[in-house]
């Protein structure tokens, strides 16, 4: 058997896994999303000649590459090795001028639109009817520290971000891995170590500049177009593409961080003071907890481990942490004092490109004696392949946001969860993969109080409804038809546009 292996004493263990942009399975994606009836007929579905192509490139000179081309492969690539895609044409836009004549052809030639920075975010796979759009040259980065804003190009990367934001000791939320695009994220909800302390990424958006569908590039906002800047927070790229984003920064220096490591017995006894603790945790601690098999970590037995992050000096968040191990002996502890982006920049591990992920998202209440059961089941065989982690958000900023601000949901929810099979391996490995994440979603189906967005996986837009609700999804659904008629945007976790009546 093929897997992954991780250094289990870092707190990269638990940011690999948070809420990184959602990737998932492209054959079972497929299916589901060809077969569900609430998809709009009106797809693009056309095909692209060579001399077509040859025109586009003559327009955006060194930006255009096909199959054959020199950049092609690597422009293709999604971070989720089980989304192989191949579409007809790339564009490397470089500029909003070069997404606009990108976005012409596409309709002039009847295909669909795909946009990939980092692809973290890909769930179904851009090919033959389609144009992919690679933002990840639009670098452009600005820092206004008496305002406490920062504007971004959709090209930008979390580490990218949080490193000029630094400068003048401010931070944003950010994925908790660092190459994860700023714009994927933020549109997906932007989960990640902040919600509690400053709130989800899609809550701290200020306004952004988009192209539509119909050539038109507008400016979205609270004030300006405020239909579909509500349904661009937490409904991903459905909708537009963003060419630049302006959003709130916060006052962040010093954090206290690190990560406890228990073996799997302990589970009961882990999560029975947790329970406790969390009781009366304040915003500005955010913690996550996770359960790996042994042949994740390469460790004897499986092991659970708890991050920690105080966003304060140390001696404020050492007396919180120390309430917590005054019931708790860790096999390992490296909490320690760091500067924020420290604590980002060295204890975040991201595998890289090629790896295989199938997953299962959902939102828990509560972390009771028979959901721990099942969690110590899924991590215990011999053969798992399974990590299991949780981010705990109860409480805190992002549970204070109205419900209908935005289009994300399930704000009092208390635990969000990925569980994950992430692997490199043959069919056969595949196969027991899939297996295994299916039988933890059967397994909590009990248990699940929600879906957030950024961990669509497998199931595909059946789920839509678990994501916003169902008046929510309505809306989003005719804010679509008016932006999206065509459901052009139809690469990712897919909103269809309402039918005509």
């Amino acid at each position: 058997m093929a897997s992954s292996k991780y250094n289990p004493q870092r707190r990269s263990l638990l940011k690999n896994s948070l809420i990184t942009a959602a990737a998932a399975s492209v054959g079972v994606n497929r299916l589901v999303f060809a077969a569900t009836p609430n998809v709009a007929t009106t797809h693009a579905g056309g095909k692209v000649t060579p001399d077509a192509i040859k025109m586009l490139a003559d327009k955006l000179p060194g930006a255009v590459v096909s199959a054959g081309d020199a950049g092609y492969e690597k422009s293709r690539l999604t971070w989720n090795g089980t989304v192989e895609q191949h579409p007809a044409v790339i564009v490397q836009a470089r500029s909003a001028g070069d997404i606009k004549v990108a976005v012409e052809f596409a309709r002039e030639h009847n295909l669909g639109v795909a946009v990939k920075a980092t692809g973290h975010g890909a769930l179904v796979p851009a090919n033959n009817d389609a144009l992919l759009i690679d933002t990840s040259r639009m670098k452009g980065l600005r820092v206004d520290p008496q305002a406490k804003t920062a504007t971004f190009e959709p090209g930008v990367v979390a580490i990218e971000f949080l490193r000029e934001a630094q400068k003048y000791g401010l931070a944003g939320p950010t994925a908790v891995s660092p190459g994860v695009g700023m714009t994927g994220y933020t549109l997906s909800g932007g989960y990640g170590d902040l919600p509690r302390v400053f709130g989800l990424g899609s809550d701290n958006l200020l306004s952004a500049d988009v192209l539509l569908m119909d050539g038109r590039h507008i400016t979205v906002s609270e004030n300006e177009n405020p239909d579909i800047f509500w349904a661009m927070r937490g409904g991903g790229g459905n909708f537009a593409i963003v060419t630049s984003m302006t959003v709130k920064l916060h006052p962040v220096s010093d954090v206290l961080s690190g990560v406890l490591t228990f073996d799997i017995d302990d589970a009961h006894k882990v999560v029975g003071a947790l329970r406790e603790w969390s009781k009366t945790l304040p915003d500005n601690m955010t913690m996550a907890l996770s359960f790996f098999a042994k042949n994740v970590t390469k460790t004897p037995r499986p092991i659970i481990t708890l991050a920690l992050v105080y966003f304060g000096p140390e001696t404020e968040g050492q007396p919180v942490i120390d309430k917590l191990l005054a019931s708790l002996k860790p096999q390992s502890n490296t909490i320690k004092a760091q500067s924020y982006l420290s604590y980002f920049e060295n204890d975040v591990q991201d595998p890289g490109y090629g790896f295989k992920n199938y997953w299962h998202g959902v939102l828990i209440d509560e972390l009771t004696d028979p959901v721990v059961d099942i969690l110590v089941k899924t991590v215990t065989p011999q053969d798992s392949m399974m990590m299991l982690l949780f981010s705990y958000y109860r409480g805190g900023v992002w549970s204070r946001y109205a419900e209908n601000k935005t289009a994300v949901s399930h704000r009092n929810a208390s635990w969000l969860l990925n569980g994950r099979a992430f692997f490199k391996g043959d069919e056969q490995v595949v196969a027991i993969a899939k297996k295994q994440v299916a039988t933890l979603a059967q397994d909590l189906a009990p248990y699940n109080k929600g879906v957030p967005f950024t961990y669509l996986e497998y199931e595909g837009p059946s789920r839509l409804e678990d994501v916003y609700g169902a008046q929510k999804l309505d809306k989003m659904r005719e804010i679509k038809a008016k932006y999206d008629p065509d459901n052009r945007l139809r690469f990712n976790a897919n909103i269809p546009p309402a039918k005509s009546a």
